[in-house]
């Protein structure tokens, strides 16, 4: 079964509702943890970013290969190189880091905001989509605004929102699922 989500004649998204789902459940499990004890999900949640970015950047430099023109190949080879490196620096020293994940959470969470405000008038759940999508928006200006002074507030405002979120896309599975 495929639910299709068109924003603006164009797909932006066509997933199963088992995916619907589990994105719901982790965003509220993730969310429910940074409410338990903020600093150190927020801790936790730079190392598993870092190791993430580590992985990528050494898939990417083995996937530059004779196929890649010349030209392009030592520039990739570079991008992947400093995406290890970013990668390495999140894992190994992670205060620093915490910065980057928070402005990385803080750009997700606006794109985020950006495209459910926009799918909210072509979609069921038209409610869920302006909610959440406003609540996305707060909490990203909040995070870039004042990333340093307020780790743990922000940690305790990405909780709320991520299981907000969570609820929220549980609910739109289900509203998809009754339209059907």
């Amino acid at each position: 079964m495929r639910n299709i989500a068109i924003v603006g004649r164009d797909l932006i998204l066509a997933p199963t509702m088992f995916s619907i789902v589990l994105r719901s459940l982790a965003a509220t499990v993730v969310g429910i943890c940074l409410i338990v004890n903020p600093l150190l999900s927020i801790k936790i949640l730079t190392y598993l970013l870092g190791a993430l970015v580590v992985l990528i950047g050494l898939s990417s430099l083995m996937a530059v290969g004779k196929a890649t023109p010349t030209v392009l190949r030592r520039s990739l080879q570079v991008i992947a190189g400093a995406i290890t490196a970013v990668g390495l620096f999140m894992v190994f020293y992670p205060s620093g880091a915490d910065f980057i994940v928070l402005v990385l959470f803080a750009f997700i969470t606006l794109s985020s905001g950006i495209q459910q405000l926009a799918g909210a008038g072509e979609n069921g759940g038209r409610q869920f989509f302006v909610f959440s999508g406003l609540l996305s928006l707060l909490v990203g200006i909040l995070i870039i605004v004042a990333p340093e002074g307020f780790m743990a507030a922000i940690g305790l405002v990405a909780g709320i929102y991520l299981v907000c979120f969570g609820m929220f896309t549980f609910a739109w599975a289900l509203a998809l699922r009754r339209k059907k």
